[in-house]
């Protein structure tokens, strides 16, 4: 009797191991769209995650964007990353000891959290590996139609440079 309950424990837990698996795998394995691209892009800019905001970002403008921090970073002593990483916490300190800019920076992220942008259509090029994307972007009470050019990399979707 007990071998026989040892034995339903272990099949049970390893049943509920496979399912949660092919559940994370399954979510994992979305099919990369310029549109999901997009909202992950608003996604990242709502919550002031600049680290998101590159990764939506084709891998040549993102490894620009680290090569420039790194250079920056080397100046001062410190990794391109743990410069990018610190930036927000550098905005509030200097914020935080002048008026002016803590008024300016609590408006940037204000306007961060509510951008919204809303994909209106999605052009493709004839190998499907570009594409321009007709958005309207929202800023509280402006809004503006505009392209954002993008780039298939590996069957994944980046806005490109």
């Amino acid at each position: 009797m007990k071998t026989a309950a040892l034995f339903c424990n272990k099949f049970c837990n390893i049943v509920f191991f496979i399912a949660v698996m092919v559940s994370l795998l399954s979510s994992c394995s979305e099919k990369s769209t310029p549109e999901r691209t997009i909202q992950q892009f608003q996604a990242a800019l709502n919550v002031s995650d600049y680290e998101g905001v590159l990764d939506c970002f084709e891998p040549k403008v993102k490894n620009g964007i680290m090569g420039m921090a790194t250079i920056a970073g080397n100046f001062l002593g410190l990794d391109g990353t743990a410069l990018l990483d610190m930036l927000p916490f550098v905005l509030d300190i200097a914020a935080a000891n002048n008026e002016y800019l803590s008024e300016d920076v609590d408006e940037l992220e204000n306007a961060l959290e509510s951008i919204d942008i809303t994909v209106n259509s999605v052009q493709y090029n004839d190998q499907q590996t570009k594409a321009s994307v007709s958005v309207t972007i929202n800023i509280y009470d402006y809004s503006q139609d505009d392209t954002i050019n993008m780039v298939k990399v590996k069957d994944i979707w980046y806005i490109s440079s």
